[in-house]
């Protein structure tokens, strides 16, 4: 009797196994009374199994959005946002992403909790900003209907860290 080997796929380590947040929209609520805020994440592109790039926009109580640079990890599903502000420095917003609900939903719905923090030009850290903000999502309609993600380079700085891209660079289809 022949006995049978199993068949290993190979894992490509470059693909993020989290959830995939592209074109989610965030309406966040300031816990220090300030204006609705609103997170839109435009690309989210794969560095490995629990890291992924994301860009997008952060509407705030000004009359333009900013664009924002950060990073989504795996397991408590955390997020990491940044961009300029008026000071000269960057506003940060460091959060964790929740399912919406128990009840599986398409599409999907997610809620961030998280906090603002704002620095000046020198780093330090200010006062004002929305502070704590937390708020649910809805999605946008993606261009990639059919689930592939769009393949988009990871930005050079992210959060004012530099991050290092390690082993081939791989394409996804889209």
């Amino acid at each position: 009797m022949a006995t049978k080997k199993a068949v290993v796929h190979p894992i490509d380590p470059f693909v993020f196994d989290g959830p995939s947040f592209q074109n989610f929209v965030f309406h966040l609520k300031s816990s220090s009374n300030a204006p609705n805020h609103t997170l839109t994440i435009t690309s989210q592109t794969s560095v490995n199994t629990n890291f992924a790039f994301i860009q997008g926009t952060w509407q705030g109580d000004g009359p333009n959005a900013k664009n924002i640079t950060g990073s989504i990890t795996d397991g408590t599903v955390s997020l990491t946002a940044c961009w300029a502000n008026g000071m000269g420095g960057t506003n940060t917003l460091v959060g964790r992403l929740t399912p919406a609900s128990r009840i599986v939903a398409f599409p999907p719905r997610w809620e961030l909790s998280g906090n603002v923090v704002a620095t000046n030009a020198q780093g330090s850290i200010v006062a004002g900003g929305p502070g704590m903000a937390r708020g649910p999502s809805f999605t946008l309609m993606s261009k990639h209907a059919s689930g592939a993600k769009a393949h988009t380079p990871p930005p050079a700085r992210t959060c004012g860290r530099d991050h290092v891209r390690t082993g081939p660079r791989t394409s996804l289809p889209g």
